[in-house]
């Protein structure tokens, strides 16, 4: 069963773009591999095949916050083949202000592609692969990382929090 993310999710517009893809629309579904199970990020493809295979030009997954954002991640999962993963942030100029790109990851292996600022001044993102792979996408996180787990020596990191009083329990 195909689920429309775009009614899931508040003050996040999600679509595909490229001269690969049938239509803007982008669903979740099962479709093979994903980082967290089995659901992940699909475009319909030319010809109405739906498809979870995101690619560097012709088949990218665009994100728009109708708010700027400081914390943007997303998982890339390497598919059938090897696959990079990339993923561009932009400001409301249009201008590429941040990016991302995973390591060449094995068949089934997922890396976070994780960007983060000092302002909320992602206005939107552009995932897809690099040098002519394939990956899925999968787990779209917004905002800074709320919890964590210390290591054995106690220490623990919390990246991008803004400024402020906060309580560690």
């Amino acid at each position: 069963t195909f689920q429309d993310i775009n009614d899931l999710v508040d003050g996040v517009t999600f679509s595909s773009i490229g001269s690969g893809v049938q239509s803007a629309a982008v669903r979740v579904a099962e479709f093979g591999t994903a980082s967290t199970g089995t659901h992940t990020f699909i475009h319909q493809r030319l010809g109405s095949i739906w498809s979870a295979d995101w690619s560097n030009n012709s088949r990218r997954l665009r994100i728009d916050f109708d708010n700027p954002v400081a914390q943007v991640a997303l998982d890339a999962v390497a598919g059938s083949d090897t696959g990079i993963g990339r993923l561009d942030a932009f400001n409301t100029n249009n201008e590429i202000i941040a990016r991302y790109t995973t390591r060449e990851m094995a068949s089934g292996t997922w890396e976070t592609m994780m960007i983060g600022r000092g302002a909320a001044d992602i206005a939107y993102v552009i995932a897809g692969s690099h040098s002519d792979t394939f990956v899925r996408l999968d787990k779209l996180t917004i905002g800074p990382q709320s919890e964590t787990t210390t290591d054995l020596s106690g220490a623990y990191h919390l990246p991008y929090l803004p400024a402020g009083d906060y309580i560690v329990a």
